[in-house]
């Protein structure tokens, strides 16, 4: 009676004409409001329906004499029914609340929403027709108040206080709405209203995604928050079979679209799959199983585009599937491995390699024993094999589960990755071998342990040899299936695998390079049988990769090799030296830092003072030393080491270190890092090194030499250090042997050197000029002797004493600069070198000069060049000779040494001495083609010399040719590493150029202005039809590293300067048809199409990152594709339909060709070829014709292969 009293209160006196315009709105956003005497009436009215609410609440939870019946025969009673008690239930639950914004409006509304729950509870609510869906929508939405002031917790710091009890109080109230509308839903009241469930299921996901903070373990143990009162809501609505789909859904819309902090989004995945093992755990398998497994299939095929969705599908999958019944777990993980992974959509091939990433960190699944499957009363139904097609998700999943007995290993996984190593999508390619190369590294600790071992180490006991070979391991998908699901799964041999990894490390995709690096390099790890010269030799090749992250890739690869198998494999120390260390003057800095970085490690890590008791890893750095040494990299080791003394990043006691080793096996090392070390840093008492070189320069073997040359820069460079008394005793020492010829030539220009430092160091560099110009005079006296001259007796000094002579004379004069001296040796000197060869310069000699002389007195004669610019004219003519004419490789290195420094001193020599250099690119010996190399490269890297104006672009470009291995990485390391950076434009401006030069076209200079003369000509260029793939390895490489704009370039000046050129006269057809077949090739290479021009309209996006673009590459396309058909419409057309007419009329080879250019230019333009060619059906049909064919023969090949 007092309940009823009360809602009569809070109705009554009533608003007939708003009753009636609210039925009239479907009490719906209603537009009037009820009649109200003044505010009292209203107050009056808020007060008895928040009354009403709690008596109602009361009385369901504590009178349990309550009788529901009477309720509403009171309100009948009283005049009330649903049709006026609605209409204000309402209005308070929607317009009152929405218009005032209030802590008060949220509370009546609350109120109202409340009370309207605990009224449809009732029995006979149905009856009294209080249910109202418009009604109930708003009811439900009022939970959403929990959330909304929560977001304004800290808006208004000033009012903390009451916006906390704002909080409280809406938290409560909401509290009691979640508690009615859970009473309702016990009841089953919804479980026939579609709709309210709907709304009911969807405003609760919603409310939990941003009620994401409490984790909830356990659902059988009652929890008071918020978030387990959600989640029970959702568990009572799944009692109905149908509903169970719904509800995930929307959990699974709302997980999808979550977004917070990495430990809220961890507690809300938790907390759902615990509440989904909660509904496996409580509700009837055959009612439960088919929703969740539709729920994964879902989870795992809906916005899987971005990366970091896939991450958090993949973790929430992978716990669901760790935490259903084993049966189920099993299906859904074979459905994902027989089906997902075959799909035709590349997102869902990467999302099957994500999930199965992360349970390869879980526990091993397993297979059910009979006593395990879940079996249904029906009779089970047999499986049937079915193709893969795009519509995975229409595979209906049926209880009972019975294809989940068998379950997925972790070695069908392996297999999995195997197979998809070799996908059509990179970014497939690359998850797989990362996957790969994860599970050979973790396959000691991992129940992969035993098939890695079985297939990739027992079966080895030798090292293996490994190539680049392309093996399919399977065919197709019923293939690997049947291959790796049968009885006995089939696991390829391992030599395949690896032979397949190798191919894949060649892959025009970075990523997928790298990752095939990881891979095998982590294969190398597991077994030492792998570290062979081959294996070692691939990983070597890629630090001189194009890109900067396989080469940082590669030099890590080797540096994790090194580290474990250098105590044992010698040759992984050879590898690392020779690969690594040269890219510490890598054009990136970022790879020189990361070598730095490695080399520091190495190095001083495992650096300590020498005993006899020091570890293979203490003597690692001494090893790298030696080698360093070996290979001549002392000048890489130097600047390293420079940088890190002047930054202040060496060991304390690193010279004390290093001098411990002296005297050791590793003497010769210490010294020369003692030498290194002295350029940039003071060693304060180098008395040491100064009793060495007395105690060991008396009796010097060839292997000391070394030795005590680095002993000598000790000394030079720290001449400070010493005092007047040790100065001028070692002074004396030096100053004697080298006017007694003691020294090896070896060391003669450094002793002199180190007496020049002693001098200077006591400010007596004038004594150093007088001691030189005395010294000079006696040899140059010496040496004017060689010359043969009546009366005079031949000199009867040795080979070895004439070489000390030459090779001191030369020293001192370059030490003191002695330029103003007469140069009586000059004479003698060029004798020598031209020895045997009968020119008017040579005189004759009273002895015979070996080779060792010859080359001794080019490097003196280059001395006396450099001061004295008559001798340098003289000389060159003269080196130019021997370097035709010469067959000592010795001599000709010398000699280009020498002119590479003349072309510093003299610039009026410069296009003279080139000329030579250049022309040595194409020597027959490999190991002077090397050194002129190596020279070009370092004139041009020091801007001694200027590609512009000469041939020696096209020289660098025909090295690319070159049969040995090394001499074309070096080119084409120069030429995309250094020479494209500094002259962007110097493979456009020089394509025609070289299609001219390299055909030896004798009117060359009509197409540049290079002049050569036609000897220069022949040797430079690469005529004839045998050469012609090798002109074509020098077009592809100067197209491939164009821009799109100079590509385009290139083929308008293909088109107009060559083609047109043909049409003019400049050419003849017939006697240049070479040239015309060059040109065609080149227009038709693949890599002069522009690559905007290569993206596919239809072609699949594998992850969202890339859509924009995508989308920006297919708006550059469509505006490069505007313009390159009006400049072919312009300036090409032309010339080919002359060309055409041209070469059909002399029945030409070439008219096929020109027509297959013609087709592939019009690929892009198939529907507007009528246009381009209006006039000419007959070329526009051919066209046409030649585009269909090429197309259906594409189109045949693909379906080959998929039949396959």
């Amino acid at each position: 009676m007092e309940i009823a009293a009360k809602i009569a209160k809070f109705v009554l006196p009533l608003d007939e004409a708003f009753v009636e315009q609210a039925w009239l709105q479907e009490l719906s956003e209603l537009g009037v409001e009820p009649f109200f005497s003044d505010d009292d009436d209203l107050e009056l009215r808020v007060i008895n329906l928040i009354d009403a609410s709690e008596a109602l609440e009361k009385a369901l939870v504590n009178a349990p004499d309550f009788q529901p019946a009477q309720l509403w025969a009171d309100l009948t009673a009283r005049g009330l029914h649903h049709r006026n008690i609605l209409p204000y239930i309402s209005y308070f639950s929607s317009s009152f609340a929405k218009n005032s914004g209030s802590l008060k409006a949220d509370t009546v509304g609350l109120a109202s929403a409340s009370l309207f729950f605990k009224m449809l509870s009732l029995p006979g609510a149905v009856t009294f027709n209080m249910f109202h869906q418009i009604v109930f929508d708003y009811a439900v939405d009022k939970l959403n108040l929990l959330t909304e002031t929560q977001s304004k917790e800290h808006r208004d710091k000033k009012q903390k206080n009451a916006v906390q009890r704002r909080q409280q109080t809406i938290t409560k109230r909401v509290t009691i709405l979640m508690e009615d509308l859970t009473r309702l839903l016990r009841i089953g009241f919804v479980q026939n209203r579609q709709l309210a469930v709907n709304i009911t299921v969807k405003k609760l996901a919603e409310i939990l995604s941003l009620e994401n903070k409490i984790l909830i373990r356990d659902f059988e143990t009652e929890d008071d928050s918020f978030t387990y009162r959600a989640y029970i809501a959702l568990y009572i609505l799944c009692s109905d079979e149908e509903n169970i789909c719904l509800v995930l859904e929307h959990l699974l819309s709302t997980t999808l679209s979550l977004s917070g902090t990495p430990s809220q989004l961890r507690c809300f995945s938790e907390t759902l799959t615990n509440f989904i093992k909660y509904l496996l755990i409580t509700k009837e398998p055959k009612d439960m199983w088919p929703a969740v497994m539709i729920f994964m299939q879902h989870l795992l095929t809906r916005s899987v585009e971005r990366a970091e969705n896939r991450q958090k599908v993949g973790h929430l999958a992978t716990i669901l599937i760790t935490k259903m019944p084993k049966q189920l777990a099993n299906c859904v993980v074979k459905w994902v491995f027989m089906y997902l992974a075959f799909s035709e959509r590349s997102t869902y091939r990467l999302m099957v390699l994500e999930l199965f990433q992360q349970l390869l960190q879980e526990r091993q699944m397993e297979d059910c024993s009979n006593e395990d499957l879940v079996k249904d009363k029906e009779p089970l139904a047999e499986d049937e094999e079915e193709e893969v097609d795009d519509k995975i998700l229409q595979k209906l999943v049926n209880f009972p589960f019975e294809g989940g007995r068998r379950a997925i290993k972790h070695s069908h996984i392996f297999c999995l990755a195997l197979h998809r190593s070799v996908d059509v999508a990179p970014l497939i390619r690359t998850k797989a071998l990362n996957m790969l190369a994860e599970m050979l590294m973790s396959a000691c600790d991992a129940p992969l342990s035993p098939l890695v071992n079985e297939t990739f180490v027992e079966p080895f006991e030798e090292t293996i040899a490994i190539s680049e070979k392309v093996t399919i391991l399977w065919q197709n998908r019923s293939d690997f299936l049947d291959g790796v699901l049968g009885q006995d799964m089939f696991i390829p041999g391992a030599v395949t695998i690896v032979n397949n990894l190798v191919a894949i490390a060649e892959d025009e995709r970075v990523y997928v390079r790298k990752a095939a690096l990881h891979c095998l390099v982590s294969l190398g790890k597991l077994s030492r049988h792998w570290i062979s010269s081959s294996f070692l030799e691939l990983v070597a090749s890629h630090c001189r990769d194009p890109a900067p992250m396989i080469r940082k890739q590669a030099i890590v690869c080797l540096t994790e090799l090194l580290k474990e198998y250098f105590s044992i494999l010698p040759i992984v120390i050879n590898y690392w030296v020779s690969s690594v260390m040269p890219c510490l003057q890598d054009p990136e800095s970022k790879v020189q830092e990361l070598v730095q970085e490695q080399f520091h490690d190495i190095f001083f890590d495992n650096l300590r003072t020498y005993d006899e008791d020091l570890t293979k890893h203490n003597l690692l750095p001494w090893n790298v030393m030696r080698l360093a040494i070996t290979f001549n990299l002392k000048k890489l080791l130097s600047d390293t080491l420079n940088v890190w003394a002047k930054g202040k990043n060496l060991p304390s006691g690193f010279i004390k270190i290093v001098m411990s080793y002296i005297g050791t096996n590793f003497n010769k090392e210490a010294w020369t890092l003692l030498a290194i070390i002295s350029e940039s840093q003071n060693i304060q008492n180098v008395e040491f090194a100064q009793n060495y070189f007395k105690q060991h320069s008396q009796k010097m073997n060839k292997t000391e030499i070394g030795t005590i040359y680095s002993v000598l820069r000790v000394l030079m460079l720290n001449a400070k250090s010493l005092s007047p008394e040790q100065t001028k005793q070692l002074r004396d020492i030096l100053c004697t042997k080298i006017e007694n010829l003691a020294f090896p030539t070896d060391l003669i220009g450094c002793s002199i050197d180190t007496v020049a430092a002693l001098d200077i160091a006591q400010n007596q560099i004038s004594d150093f000029d007088s001691w030189c110009k005395s010294t000079f005079k006696r040899l140059e006296l010496k040496i004017s002797m060689y010359l043969s001259k009546p009366g005079h007796a031949p000199p009867d000094s040795s080979e070895e004493a004439k070489l000390r002579e030459i090779t001191t004379l030369g020293d001192v004069m370059r030490a003191a600069s002695i330029s103003n001296s007469s140069t009586k040796a000059t004479a003698p000197l060029i004798s020598i070198a031209l020895f045997g060869d009968e020119r008017p310069e040579s005189k004759k000699l009273a002895f015979e000069a070996t080779p060792r002389m010859r080359a001794i007195a080019v490097v003196a004669l280059g001395k006396i060049a450099i001061l004295h610019e008559q001798v340098a004219f003289e000389v060159v003519v003269l080196f130019q000779h021997l370097l035709k004419k010469s067959s000592d490789n010795v001599l000709r290195c010398n000699i280009l040494a020498v002119l590479a420094d003349l072309i510093g001193k003299y610039a009026t020599l410069v296009e003279s001495i080139v000329a030579e250099i250049e022309i040595c690119l194409h020597d027959p010996d490999p190991d002077m083609r090397r050194h002129a190399l190596v020279v070009v490269v370092q004139l041009l890297q020091g801007d001694f010399v200027k590609l512009r104006g000469n041939t020696l672009l096209f020289y660098l470009l025909s090295t690319l040719c070159d049969p040995e291995d090394d001499l074309r990485d070096m080119t084409a390391s120069y030429l995309t590493n250094t020479l494209i950076a500094k002259e962007p434009n110097a493979f456009q401006q020089n394509l025609i150029a070289a299609i001219i030069l390299l055909n030896a076209f004798e009117d060359h200079e009509r197409f540049s202005k290079i002049k050569i003369t036609q000897e220069r000509l022949r040797r430079l260029a690469l005529p004839g039809p045998e050469n012609k793939d090798k002109r074509m390895i020098v077009y592809s490489f100067m197209l491939e590293h164009m821009s799109d704009d100079h590509r385009f370039d290139s083929m308008h000046r293909i088109c107009t300067q060559i083609l047109g050129g043909f049409i003019e006269g400049n050419f003849l057809l017939g006697k240049h048809d070479h040239i015309l077949e060059d040109a065609l090739s080149a227009l038709r290479c693949e890599h002069i199409r522009l690559r905007c021009m290569n993206v596919a309209s239809d072609a699949e996006v594998t992850d969202a990152d890339e859509a924009f673009n995508k989308l920006y590459e297919q708006t550059k396309k469509i505006y490069v594709a505007h313009e390159v058909k009006k400049k072919i419409v312009e300036s090409i057309v032309p010339i080919i339909r002359s060309l055409r007419i041209m070469l059909q009329k002399e029945r030409s080879p070439l008219a096929n060709e020109l027509m297959q250019f013609l087709r592939d230019l019009m690929k892009d333009f198939k529907s507007e070829i009528d246009e381009i060619f209006a006039g000419d059906r007959q070329l526009v049909e051919e066209i046409a014709f030649d585009i269909r064919q090429l197309e259906e023969q594409e189109g045949g090949e693909m379906e080959e292969d998929d039949s396959d």
